[in-house]
């Protein structure tokens, strides 16, 4: 009972920035952690300007890549292998080589430098007990300036994100999307035939 006193007088005692670091660094390291993973599978539904576009991407370190993507209406397929890039066309697969291994964006890095005010919410119960974080979040791309308010899943039993979403602008168009993650070591990645 005495550690649980101290342990409550300590948390009183440090300052809201240091306890919002804290939980900065946490979702760092799980973003990191989930980067790290053998193999990543995410589906995102992404929302701009009135129009959705769902992503289905799996990774498989340490440089195999399958992304599909469908508005409703038209979609695209893509597979790296390496250096090669594969993309479906209506007349079949079209290899390409790129001259480098294309980057893989980190999120970790993204939160590093963007998080803002992160806050712990209550738990829910989905797949297993799911920590839930909310923060300001604020980033460039080459084009825009993206800032708005981001939820993360941290499932407890692994530490690993299990599920994002995004409400904000991305330039100056309202946007939002919604990721959900999975970590299964048994998906391959192969060349399309």
């Amino acid at each position: 009972m005495k550690r649980l006193i101290l342990l409550s007088v300590l948390l009183l005692a440090l300052p809201g920035d240091a306890l919002a670091e804290d939980l900065k660094d946490l979702l760092v390291a799980a973003m990191k952690a989930s980067e790290q993973q053998p193999s990543q599978q995410a589906r995102l539904t992404f929302v701009r300007d009135g129009g959705e576009v769902e992503y289905v991407i799996e990774r498989v370190q340490p440089d195999r890549l399958h992304m599909t993507s469908s508005n409703g209406s038209a979609g695209s397929e893509t597979f790296v292998i390496g250096d090669e890039v594969y993309q479906r066309t209506e007349a079949g697969w079209v290899r390409s080589y790129a001259a480098q291994a294309p980057a893989v964006f980190s999120v970790a890095a993204l939160f590093d430098d963007g998080l803002q005010n992160v806050i712990e919410l209550d738990p829910v119960v989905a797949g297993g007990r799911q920590r839930v974080f909310s923060a300001e979040i604020d980033w460039y791309t080459a084009r825009n300036h993206n800032s708005g308010t981001i939820e993360v899943w941290i499932e407890e039993a692994t530490s690993l994100p299990s599920r994002m979403s995004f409400a904000g602008t991305c330039g100056s168009v309202r946007c939002e999307f919604v990721q959900t993650m999975a970590y299964d070591a048994s998906v391959v990645i192969e060349a399309p035939d």
